[in-house]
């Protein structure tokens, strides 16, 4: 005799609803409660969600004028109200993703204090909310929200961000006041510029030949050369350039002309006190309380430390290592390096490193 089973699936003779597979009692119990109206209307907006997610809408155009955002991403679904496939699809990842590290207790948010102190640093540093935007590749909208907060609707503005996403505070937080990432107009210190000017011409080089290098008028040349004129990012980047490629390359003196251009320019050097390359490390070239090297009077020129300095180099050179390893083990930088076997009279050996000539074949 077959056994019938004591499960059972309810369903709604009107409306056509099921539930799941249930014992008979609470089959029954389930029936009594449903309601075929909420029914109707749960079928009704799932059709028009499924009709919404079929139907592929046009996209929408960006008016924004600070930026363009771009199709397929949450702040096009956002920011823009497109409603084409891949913003929709790009914000059910987003909201799915943000379900998840909910679920899994992940900090999806961190506080923007830390943020904003970097954020005022750099703006006291000649940095602005655009030029910060443009380095990081965070929207200008959020850096704006972070330091002032946004505007309303009435021309009022809403309380700064308090939270942030980790990924935005990275980022923000690794971006730093360089020459590279200042603005072009932002002025800076003049003293490196100009000390690397004078040491250029110090080696001989024509104020004239450094001048046309630059791009500039003599007029220009001049007042910048002698501190009259302030200097912005973008001239002291392009002059730091040109002094790291001419600083231990002699002028050309193979004609007659050229070797009256380099006797000028050393003794008009010699005449105004500036120093040669030489005089000046990579660390002290920028700050304005530096003194030229054999002018400080705290400089170190025991020949116990100078003597080991050398023996370091050749030590480590005489073992087949590289500049790079060579930076890293003695913690200073190549043109430092040079500089200073150059001011113990060992150019032999910085021309040695400089052409790769391996010490120890040499040996």
């Amino acid at each position: 005799m077959t056994r019938q089973p004591r499960n059972t699936r309810p369903v709604c003779k009107r409306c056509g609803w099921s539930g799941k597979v249930m014992t008979k009692a609470v089959a029954r119990y389930a029936l009594s409660r449903h309601s075929c109206e909420k029914y109707e209307r749960d079928c009704a907006r799932a059709q028009r969600v499924a009709e919404r997610i079929a139907r592929d809408e046009p996209p929408a155009p960006c008016l924004h004028k600070q930026t363009t955002h771009v199709h397929g991403t949450h702040a096009c679904y956002v920011l823009d109200r497109c409603k084409c496939r891949p913003c929709r699809e790009a914000n059910l990842a987003y909201e799915n993703q943000r379900s998840r590290d909910r679920a899994y207790g992940k900090e999806s948010y961190v506080d923007a204090g830390p943020t904003r102190e970097h954020l005022e640093a750099l703006a006291a540093a000649g940095m602005g909310p655009k030029q910060i935007a443009k380095v990081s590749g965070v929207p200008h909208g959020v850096i704006s929200g972070i330091l002032y907060g946004k505007w309303r609707g009435n021309g009022e503005r809403r309380a700064r961000t308090k939270r942030i996403r980790p990924a935005t505070a990275e980022r923000l937080l690794a971006v730093e006041a360089t020459l590279e990432t200042l603005g072009a107009k932002v002025s800076v210190d003049p003293t490196g510029t100009r000390r690397r000017l004078q040491a250029l011409i110090a080696c001989g080089w024509s104020q004239a030949r450094v001048a046309g290098e630059l791009g500039w008028t003599g007029a220009n040349f001049g007042r910048m050369l002698h501190g009259a004129q302030g200097v912005g990012a973008t001239t002291a980047l392009k002059v730091r350039h040109l002094y790291d490629r001419l600083w231990d390359v002699p002028p050309p003196e193979t004609g007659h002309r050229e070797k009256i251009a380099a006797t000028r320019a050393r003794n008009y050097a010699q005449a105004h006190g500036w120093v040669p390359p030489l005089a000046w490390d990579d660390d002290s070239i920028d700050d304005p309380s530096a003194l030229p090297w054999w002018e400080d009077p705290d400089a170190d020129t025991g020949t116990e430390e100078v003597d080991a300095f050398v023996e370091n180099v050749e030590f480590i050179a005489s073992h087949g290592e590289t500049w790079p390893g060579i930076e890293q083990r003695l913690g200073q930088s190549k043109a430092t390096i040079t500089r200073q076997l150059m001011r113990t009279g060992r150019s032999d050996l910085a021309h040695q490193l400089a052409t790769n000539t391996s010490l120890r074949e040499a040996a």
